[in-house]
């Protein structure tokens, strides 16, 4: 006795079956059978055949559960023993069950465990969408009721060839999780905010069914963020593994927020990137991944209109300050305009740094609009927004309340001086308070011939920090969150600051 090669299949195997193949074939060897065979031999069974002249029962009984065990048995010592077996549930699916030839009856009963056939089959179709296994998968979600249709294919020794029906109730495998519905389609027009997202699940009513799943806990997941918040509405009729999504976020919701905004992130780039959309329930993601795209205004269009409205802004403000001789910018103390007029008067690196926060802030309101695609985006203001302005304007309310101490002693000498003694007092108090220039100013501590560090310090933080404001509104589609302690590095620079200018001598 001896065993042949077997057959080289001219279709894919599925991959995950491999070990009980050769353990078939083994078996084989062991028992010195007369030959063993392959899913090649089950194929061009007819849809009609007579009845197959052997039992066949799942751990006894007629309907088979996907962790039963298939027992065949021939109805006589006389039947013809069994030359290939295989599973077949339709759309070219073949599974091969290792049976083996003998050289004349009786047919031993022959076992197979169901419950590797299936789970291997999940398995192996996991990640290919070109395999047989894929479309096994497939069928098993698909299956009405959680029952699957196949037939078993027997073909004889004598060359005869039979089918016979039987029903597989995959119930258990979506219980157990093994089996979780597949992303089909995703439809919205268009994908954005307030728009509906429709989700074709292959198997989701099957899954909430057989795996009790609470469907108020059915997540939308994108880019592999779950979007918490959203309302799950399921499809009825034929549309029973439907599930529809409106795109909000909702900013009382830290999570919701937090998840918008890695997404956006992702959307807004310069290069987007697609969104995977999948679905979760409040154990673990339960279905595959299908690609999305976020409808967004292209980046160099945002960009484009920033650039825009920024420089209508800076226009403007510079019109308005040739008319005022920027005297909103100027330094007051309430010195006699007969000593240094208000148009001479130095500028402010406090009331500069609100200006220049106030410019950002309608820049960054144009951005986020645009992103969101809306006009109403007062209620995107978050903590960081309010914490920056406040800084601000406490820093040139700051910076207008103190007055220096040499102005101080000036101006108390001033009061009682004689006549003869004023112009001198005057012409110290121009000298100190006459402008060299914007940028020198804002630099420059009162009386100083050279930039101060802490005003440098201070430009640059409100620099940087206007830069990273300005490009998280751009990418991110909300204002920026800045932690804690980027906020109070900036408190800190401010402060500093105005204790330098009231300290100056």
């Amino acid at each position: 006795m001896h065993a042949t090669a077997p057959r080289k299949s001219r279709t894919r195997r599925f991959a995950s079956i491999a070990t009980s193949v050769a353990a078939g074939l083994a078996a084989c060897l062991v028992a010195g059978m007369a030959q063993c065979q392959t899913v090649e031999d089950c194929k061009g069974v007819p849809k009609t055949t007579p009845k197959a002249p052997y039992t066949l029962a799942c751990s006894g009984k007629s309907e088979c559960v996907a962790s039963d065990t298939l027992t065949v048995t021939a109805a006589s010592i006389e039947t013809a023993v069994i030359k290939a077996m295989c599973l077949d549930f339709g759309n070219d699916a073949l599974v091969w069950l290792p049976a083996y030839s003998l050289e004349k009856p009786p047919q031993p009963p022959l076992t197979y465990p169901l419950a590797p056939v299936f789970t291997a089959a999940i398995a192996a179709g996991a990640g290919d969408t070109r395999s047989d296994a894929t479309k096994f998968r497939e069928m098993l979600r698909r299956a009405p009721g959680a029952k699957l249709a196949g037939d078993i294919v027997i073909v004889d020794n004598a060359g005869k060839k039979f089918r016979q029906a039987l029903t597989f109730d995959v119930a258990s495998l979506w219980s157990s999780r093994q089996l979780t519905p597949g992303v089909l389609t995703v439809e919205c027009q268009p994908c954005d905010f307030d728009n509906v997202l429709k989700v074709s699940a292959p198997g989701l009513a099957a899954w909430r069914q057989s795996a009790g799943v609470d469907p108020t806990k059915i997540q939308l997941v994108l880019s592999g963020t779950r979007m918490t918040g959203l309302v799950p509405r399921f499809g009825s009729g034929n549309e029973t593994d439907t599930v529809t999504f409106k795109l909000q976020r909702f900013r009382d919701k830290p999570d919701s927020v937090a998840a918008w905004d890695e997404l956006l992130k992702s959307s807004l780039a310069p290069e987007p990137v697609g969104a995977t959309v999948a679905l979760a329930d409040d154990r673990s993601e339960v279905s595959a991944s299908r690609a999305m795209t976020l409808t967004v205004q292209p980046f160099a269009y945002r960009l484009g209109v920033a650039l825009v409205v920024l420089l209508a802004l800076l226009i403007g403000l510079g019109i308005f300050g040739s008319r005022t001789s920027w005297t909103f910018l100027r330094d007051d103390f309430e010195v006699p305009n007969d000593v240094v007029g208000t148009k001479g008067r130095k500028f402010s690196l406090g009331k500069v740094q609100m200006a220049a926060w106030s410019v950002a802030i309608l820049v960054g309101f144009v951005l986020v609009g645009l992103a969101l695609q809306t006009v109403w985006v007062l209620n995107e203001i978050n903590e960081t927004l309010v914490i920056l302005l406040g800084i601000s304007v406490t820093t040139a309310a700051g910076a207008m309340a103190l007055v220096p101490d040499p102005v101080t002693r000036q101006l108390e000498l001033l009061k009682t001086a004689t006549a003869a003694e004023q112009p001198a007092i005057k012409a110290k108090l121009a000298t100190l308070l006459t402008s060299g220039g914007p940028l020198k100013d804002i630099l420059r501590d009162l009386g100083s011939d050279s930039p101060s560090l802490h005003r440098l310090q201070n430009l640059v933080f409100t620099i940087v920090l206007i830069l990273m404001f300005l490009y998280g509104s751009l990418t991110a589609g909300s204002f920026p969150n800045f932690s804690g302690t980027l906020l109070a590095l900036m408190g800190v620079s401010g402060g500093a600051y105005l204790g330098f200018k009231a300290a100056a001598k």
